[in-house]
């Protein structure tokens, strides 16, 4: 369950540097990509700007706590997965966060295991509220798990190498992926003629209403 995050993005909000960069050096362990802040405020900002499917949020901030927080996250999306991080788990705290439809709350220092049983949560959430949908442009998604891609016209489910492509892209978004990265994730180091890899991606073009797939002659593509 937990390999689902793989293609998902963490905020994690923590102002005290050491912890952050630890627990985050962690994190990437299990997601696409790991964004940090080290206040609240800069926690929202991350939000308002970001594609992200998960956050773990400190409490005790200096400009804003964790708990004020989550309830302007909550303002805008109701589901998004939240796990608050603590080493001040009063009841005041408890019962405010008991409101906010949290998926975890964790007692620092948090052992890994508490991590990852927290993590498999998150996981389970996403499946079940069918948020695990990644935004490619205006309209257009993209869900890991089902393989299918929806546009404000259709539902197209993708063949295996569609994915394996899509997802390779995805997962370095706004990052040329060169031809040789195609051919070993994609066709597994089988040889991957210039035409079928054109073709496969025309395929992908035709069901965005934009063209987001970028082509560098000669050197690879990149989703924007």
């Amino acid at each position: 369950m937990i390999e689902n995050l793989k293609n998902t993005n963490l905020l994690f909000v923590e102002d005290d540097d050491i912890i952050r960069k630890q627990y985050a050096y962690i994190f990437r362990s299990f997601f696409s990509q790991v964004l940090e802040a080290r206040s609240a405020l800069e926690g929202l900002e991350h939000f308002r700007n970001s594609s992200l499917q998960c956050i773990i949020s400190d409490i005790v901030m200096s400009d804003m706590n964790g708990i004020e927080f989550i309830k302007e996250i909550r303002e805008i999306d109701k589901k998004i997965p939240i796990i608050i991080f603590s080493s001040h788990p009063t009841q005041r705290y408890l019962l405010e966060s008991v409101k906010l439809n949290l998926t975890s709350f964790l007692i620092k220092p948090v052992s890994f295991g508490d991590i990852k049983k927290a993590l498999e949560e998150c996981a389970t959430k996403m499946i079940t509220d069918q948020l695990l949908k990644i935004n490619l442009s205006n309209g257009v998604n993209y869900c890991s798990i089902t393989k299918i891609l929806t546009t404000a016209d259709n539902d197209y489910v993708l063949t295996k190498k569609e994915s394996l492509f899509l997802e390779l892209l995805i997962k370095n978004r706004h990052t040329l992926v060169s031809k040789d990265r195609i051919e070993e994730s994609v066709y597994f180091n089988q040889e991957m003629s210039d035409s079928a890899l054109k073709n496969l991606v025309l395929k992908l073009r035709k069901k965005f209403s934009e063209n987001i797939i970028m082509n560098v002659s000669g050197h690879g593509y990149l989703l924007n």
